[in-house]
């Protein structure tokens, strides 16, 4: 009786070591048995995210596609310095609002929450037919503009250690306007055309992770036109990648 109840003592000590460890690669509760006692303990969880975690040191760069729309809501009248003639114009049915371009830019990870970043932006030169008002009569018009100049942000992200991450950001961008528009005969130079302007910017950032070093970063940011006569401001959409130059995580 005695040799039964010790080999069955045995037998419940090996299975109950044997679930232990299985806890263990599950997991789950793993156990420490040393100096023959068991206690159990709680594994740590594992979390592959961390490999995408930020480190506060990094230095990357980024390019991609943007899409601009402009709000051009204002209504100006001025005084051709050539012709001395009076123009009239609607922004909204004389000037387009939809741009195509691109952003090229550098950033630096200032700590695991703060990012500081530079970007060069073009948008490339859109023209549409419309209408406006010269010396009082209405005639067709042809108008040609673009836009190009630098952008820097201060970012600040919420999550820091999951492949998805999301943040929001302030800045200013400098950017050098050329706006004209075109009558049968005539060139008119707009009051924005060949000029720089400083505006203010705010935005939201969507980082999605591939790799530890490269990502997709979705970007949707309000530039207010702060010097403008004929629009009060835009909202880009960067679509782009970015490549981590320097990294711990690499």
């Amino acid at each position: 009786m005695i040799k039964r109840l010790l080999g069955a003592s045995i037998v419940s000590v090996c299975l109950f070591v044997f679930s232990g460890a299985v806890f263990a690669d599950m997991g789950g509760y793993g156990y420490n048995y040393s100096s023959y006692q068991f206690q159990m303990q709680k594994a740590p969880p594992k979390n592959d995210s961390l490999e995408f975690a930020r480190d506060g040191k990094s230095y990357y760069a980024y390019a991609g596609y943007v899409f601009s729309y402009h709000f051009n809501d204002k209504f100006i009248t001025f005084d051709d310095a050539l012709t001395e003639f009076t123009i009239a114009l609607d922004g909204k049915k004389a000037l387009p609002d939809q741009f195509h371009g691109i952003e090229v830019g550098m950033g630096k990870q200032l700590s695991k929450h703060f990012d500081l970043r530079a970007s060069y932006i073009q948008q490339f030169i859109e023209k549409r037919n419309g209408t406006i008002s010269q010396e009082g009569v209405n005639v067709a018009s042809l108008s040609k503009v673009s836009m190009k100049g630098m952008s820097v942000n201060l970012l600040y992200f919420f999550n820091t250690i999951a492949r998805f991450q999301f943040g929001a950001e302030i800045g200013a961008s400098i950017m050098h306007v050329s706006d004209i528009v075109e009558t049968s005969g005539f060139t008119y130079n707009l009051p924005d055309n060949n000029t720089t302007e400083v505006d203010p910017n705010l935005g939201l950032e969507l980082v999605v992770h591939f790799t530890p070093s490269i990502a997709l970063r979705l970007n949707e940011k309000y530039i207010w036109h702060s010097g403008s006569e004929v629009s009060s401001g835009e909202l880009n959409t960067l679509v782009g990648l970015s490549y981590a130059l320097f990294t711990s995580n690499n």
